[in-house]
């Protein structure tokens, strides 16, 4: 079966979720931002020419932190950044024009947010193929960006991710984030990722994801390395990690220039 994200060549087209990308290209995403990262924090600028590219925020806020960092990651790649003007509708009505709009506008790379899961796969599917769709979060299905950032710093301060147990607190069926990580760890080799959920409320096909499910949070966390609390939004360690954590935000800009550098490179 073809995976609608990568080229036949098996480059990087779209990032619509970290399900199904080889182990290879997710690694290759976070080397290339640690490359990035090194840059940015020696106040230097990008190595590679990608002049003449340009990228298109849609539906992303202009304040938020993703934004900030798309802002800050199109100049360090020397690439044109702006913003649809627009809104995407939320039903069946109106994506006909919306189409229309976002294919006559000039661009190459489009960074999509919207609430309807699955939103990034229709525009990748139907717009024009020189348009290169990166989701930014489609309501509870995917948030592979974010994913990356923190698969990103978990790496930094545990580099042996094949040894890694790591404990979901939270809802997994509520979280694009959560899945899109989940996703991203088994791919790249975390041996145990568990997932504490009230007795019978298990989501379904949990399992499949490579996900223990565990109903004693007691128990699910007393050798574990990492706890990922869904609701406050926020990694707490329980062992002693090997490096201080990098600065999200700088994190978050390397991140997202690695995927756009990628996605270029593989037209």
């Amino acid at each position: 079966m073809l995976n609608p994200q990568l080229n036949r060549h098996k480059g990087l087209t779209h990032l619509l979720c970290t399900e199904g990308l080889p182990k290879a290209l997710l690694l290759q995403i976070l080397d290339r931002a640690q490359t990035y990262l090194d840059r940015l924090t020696a106040g230097l600028g990008g190595t590679d020419p990608y002049s003449g590219a340009s990228l298109l925020a849609v539906g992303i806020e202009g304040e938020s932190a993703l934004q900030l960092a798309l802002t800050e990651a199109t100049h360090f790649l020397g690439i044109a950044c702006g913003a649809f003007p627009g809104s995407l509708p939320r039903d069946g009505q109106g994506w006909q024009q919306a189409l229309n709009e976002l294919s006559d506008i000039e661009c190459d790379l489009l960074v999509v947010q919207h609430p309807v899961s699955g939103t990034p796969y229709f525009l990748a599917q139907h717009l024009p193929a020189e348009r290169h769709v990166m989701n930014a979060g489609d309501g509870c299905h995917a948030k592979p960006i974010e994913a990356l950032v923190d698969l990103f710093l978990i790496r930094e301060r545990r580099p042996d991710l094949n040894a890694l147990v790591a404990v979901f607190d939270g809802s997994l069926q509520e979280s694009g984030f959560a899945r899109s990580l989940v996703h991203a760890m088994t791919t790249v080799g975390v041996p145990e990722v568990r997932a504490i959920v009230l007795a019978g409320e298990a989501p379904e096909g949990i399992e499949r994801m490579g996900v223990l499910v565990c109903e004693d949070a007691r128990r699910a966390k007393a050798d574990a390395d990492l706890v990922i609390d869904l609701e406050r939004d926020q990694i707490t360690w329980q062992a002693v990690a090997q490096t201080e954590p990098s600065d999200k935000h700088k994190v978050r800009v390397a991140v997202c220039a690695s995927i756009c550098s990628l996605i270029l490179e593989a037209r």
